[in-house]
């Protein structure tokens, strides 16, 4: 599901799209040459060549309207090189195709303009429609066949599936809408995390759909003296400043970080493999996640501004849900291991050491950090949330320090602030109902009690 930020868009002045017909062609040259235009006084060279070539070339992308150049994107110093549909970005940290990243104008324009895509109307599944539930839109006709004929080869395959068409022009932002573009026509327009795609009845087909001028409309806004952006970095990320959060906006996911207001959402990871589940050092300096870039699911650490990527942990089994200990020491996590069973364990999080298992269960397994970061929490065994036992262990110990056995329906424990009681949902007598309990002194004694709970309050479980 995509984050409530996930892709803010903006529209700023919309410009005439081009006729892609006979004009325009490349100069003829030789395949390491730089490709010329007779329409356009710059070139284009090397990888960002060949990419635009491999995918739509004049179509997609249209005519280069800069050199390539440095530039800083979402808090990434890179090389850039913009054309009249889009910007391409060179990642040389990535295996092709994801070495060469297409910009999120759509995205970006509709920002610009302060228009929120949340706001847009959305709809139900259409018959003959591609949906996407991601963003509840529907991508119907013509603007749909244009969408499918295009796309990044990603799979090897013969033809074009519709992941390639996504990691092209991205997700659905809206449905068809009317607006008035800046010929001072009123036109059919669809915008996409990387496109604006518009109906023009008045051309022939194929160009009766074309892709907006989105590169064109941001270099050459109003009261920009200077068609090249002058970007700022980010400024240095801190935890209660900032969100970190994970979203697919991108066809991949990627773990983000942005400030309370939405703004300065900055891509930390930029990696072609799932990066998940993010949470914060207590500092607020590091951010531990998954991934399964080197196979597996592992655990990672990287800095608040996406350097210095770590690898933390080393297995076969999948390793989820990193959660840090108080004093940011250790991570616990959790480990799906091959027999099928799961594992809690508990690494160092500078790396220092393997990762020390401290639970198994055929099931799910629930836990939390006492606040001295002295002992981890357990809920062991049993059915998905019922029976088994709950116990406290301390990293490196064999035994636990406190074993309650069958606590009943067992979700989302949470200690107090002084470490005296633990909470935790539980499913009284009465079916459907939930009521939060406590473990008071949960390390010296065993009684419970029930919290008051209104009728009709819902708990809220991570």
């Amino acid at each position: 599901m995509l984050s409530r930020y996930l892709n803010l868009v903006i529209l700023g002045l919309c410009s005439t799209v081009i006729l892609l017909s006979s004009i325009a062609q490349p100069s003829a040259q030789a395949q390491d040459a730089p490709i010329c235009f007779n329409e356009s006084p710059y070139c284009i060279t090397g990888r960002i060549a060949e990419f635009w070539q491999q995918n739509g070339g004049l179509t997609v992308f249209g005519l280069p309207i800069t050199d390539q150049q440095g530039e800083v994107i979402e808090g990434q110093s890179l090389q850039v090189q913009w054309f009249e549909r889009n910007r391409l970005e060179l990642h040389p940290e990535n295996q092709p195709p994801y070495d060469v990243l297409i910009g999120r104008l759509g995205d970006d324009l509709l920002k610009r303009d302060g228009r929120d895509w949340f706001a847009f109307p959305q709809s139900e599944p259409i018959e003959g429609c591609a949906f996407f539930a991601d963003t509840n839109h529907n991508v119907c006709g013509d603007i749909l066949a244009l969408w499918r004929s295009q796309g990044i080869e990603t799979d090897g395959e013969a033809g074009i599936s519709a992941e390639e068409s996504l990691a092209l022009f991205g997700l659905p932002l809206s449905d068809e809408m009317e607006e008035t573009l800046s010929d001072g026509q009123t036109y059919t327009v669809q915008w996409f995390e990387r496109a604006r795609f518009e109906l023009h009845p008045e051309n022939q087909p194929p160009y009766n759909v074309l892709l907006g001028l989105l590169g064109r409309e941001i270099l050459e806004s109003p009261g920009s003296d200077d068609p090249t952006p002058d970007p700022t970095p980010s400024p240095d990320p801190v935890s209660d400043e900032r969100i970190v959060f994970q979203s697919n906006r991108d066809g991949n996911r990627e773990i983000y970080v942005m400030n309370l207001d939405g703004s300065g959402q900055t891509n930390l990871t930029n990696h072609p493999a799932r990066d998940e589940n993010p949470t914060w050092s207590p500092d607020g300096t590091r951010i531990a996640f998954e991934s399964d870039r080197d196979g597996p699911y592992n655990i990672y650490i990287m800095n608040a501004d996406g350097t210095g990527v770590t690898r933390i942990t080393d297995s076969e089994a999948d390793d989820e849900d990193p959660a840090w200990s108080p004093d940011g020491a250790s991570l616990s996590f959790l480990s799906n291991l091959r027999n099928g069973g799961l594992a809690v364990a508990v690494v160092p999080a500078d790396g220092s050491a393997q990762a020390d298992v401290i639970g198994v269960s055929p099931n799910s397994l629930f836990f939390a950090w006492q606040p001295n970061s002295a002992a981890l929490l357990l809920h062991i065994g049993g059915s998905r949330f019922e029976g088994g036992r709950v116990t406290t262990f301390a990293p490196g110990d064999s035994q636990p320090g406190l074993e309650l056995a069958d606590p009943g329906f067992f979700q989302a424990p949470a200690w107090s602030v002084d470490g005296a009681s633990l909470f935790y949902v539980a499913q009284p007598a009465v079916e459907g109902a939930f009521t939060p309990e406590a473990i008071e002194s949960v390390v010296n004694a065993r009684r419970r009690r029930t919290v008051e709970w209104a009728a009709g309050d819902r708990c809220a479980s991570r």
